[in-house]
């Protein structure tokens, strides 16, 4: 067994033995809102499988990355959604735990590094708490490379002053520590809804460092670095950090699939290093549990009469890698838009794909309660595409029943 799972199954032991232990009088002097959830364990993992209550665990899921964040949305919204997702069997959700600096139509998780905005907090508590009433588990995203609702540029911003490259975020020290206490806040931080530590609420399946950590295009080559390490080098740092702060859940990278030494006859820019991660290496750092890989062939400018070579090439080279360094896969996200083809059989094509080469899980980018336009890599649970879904979450319920 790997030092993970049984460090992990060492400390379920130690919290159930302490609540057992624990009177009412003993508990915070909050009141909190009754807990009405499956009461499942951690997600686990051994090698290059996950478990969930002893049981091999297999799922499907779906981005849902605003539900936390929007302000046009009520709480009854909220838990609408969940409630459809998992009631057509979805098991994960994958959802941004951040909103910096307050966003076009969102509610700000913090206006500045250690400035929280509590309605924003509150409201993430809210959807972990009905998440735990769905029995579904939460991959929770720590920052974004993008602009978009604060990323890495926003930190180096908020710590260095404007005008700085972005890549700062993984190198320099002020900028490294005022994000390892933005995870530690809510890794400690005390849920409003149900009374749950974060860190202590199996709802959380996993901690993500960050959604698709790389750099711009040649950004290291250009210099004199190597290609990769800049990333690689903050993954390992914060994926220990987390790990000690968070023993009992998973951590993965956040990353897309590029490699810095890979090779192919097409789309060279997908292996080569020109986006400055390195996905071998980073398989290997002890700390991170599983590998994710994200996929969007019609905004790579992949044509569909070559779309079989993201199947072929692209998802089965990351997935024996994965295979090689005993982690979990999983293809975290995964989208087309309309205009590409009949999506349908497109995420059908995906599904069969990577169930035949047995992944442990899969994540559609993205299905929700609302219509959406044509030109969105979102849909509804009517748009086409909505079936493969309902298709692949019976196949990997099957797997883990």
């Amino acid at each position: 067994m790997t030092r993970t799972y049984w460090r992990r199954r060492l400390t379920e032991a130690i919290a159930l033995v302490l609540l057992a232990g624990c009177s009412a009088d003993q508990h915070p002097a909050q009141i909190f809102s009754h807990y009405t959830g499956t009461g499942s364990g951690f997600v686990t993992r051994h090698e290059r499988q996950f478990y969930l209550d002893g049981r091999p665990f297999f799922f499907h899921g779906t981005n849902l990355y605003e539900i936390g964040l929007l302000s046009g949305a009520s709480e009854q919204d909220v838990n609408q959604t969940l409630k459809q997702v998992a009631d057509r069997g979805l098991k994960v959700i994958r959802i941004w735990g951040f909103c910096n600096g307050g966003w076009n139509g969102t509610i700000a998780t913090q206006w500045s590094p250690g400035n929280f905005n509590w309605d924003g907090i509150r409201r993430m508590d809210y959807v972990l708490a009905k998440a735990a009433d769905y029995g579904l588990k939460v991959i929770f995203v720590l920052v974004n490379y993008e602009p978009e609702y604060g990323g890495m540029q926003w930190w180096v911003d908020q710590v260095l002053g404007p005008g700085k490259d972005r890549e700062l975020f993984y190198t320099d020290v002020r900028v490294r520590d005022a994000y390892k206490e933005y995870a530690k806040f809510w890794i400690h931080h005390q849920n409003s809804v149900n009374g749950r530590i974060y860190r202590d609420d199996p709802t959380i399946m996993a901690w993500e460092l960050a959604n698709e950590p790389h750099t711009r295009d040649n950004y290291e080559r250009d210099r004199g670095i190597k290609p990769g390490k800049l990333a690689h080098d903050w993954l390992w740092d914060l994926s220990e950090f987390v790990d000690k702060e968070a023993p009992k859940q998973l951590i993965a990278t956040g990353e897309e699939g590029y490699r810095t030494e890979g090779w192919s006859e097409r789309y060279q820019w997908i292996n080569n290093g020109l986006k400055g991660s390195d996905y071998v290496s980073n398989l290997y750092i002890p700390w991170i549990d599983f590998a994710t890989l994200h996929a969007y062939p019609d905004q790579w400018e992949i044509p569909y009469s070559d779309r079989r070579w993201i199947l072929d090439h692209y998802i089965t080279d990351r997935f024996k890698l994965a295979n090689d360094a005993k982690k979990p896969f999983v293809i975290e996200e995964i989208g087309f838009r309309r205009f590409y083809g009949d999506r349908n059989q497109l995420m059908r094509e995906v599904f069969q794909h990577a169930n035949q080469l047995g992944v442990a899980g899969t994540l559609v980018w993205r299905i929700q309660s609302s219509p959406v336009d044509d030109w969105s890599y979102e849909f509804d649970f009517d748009d086409p595409g909505a079936q493969a879904v309902w298709e692949q979450a019976h196949h990997m319920n099957s797997r883990t029943n």
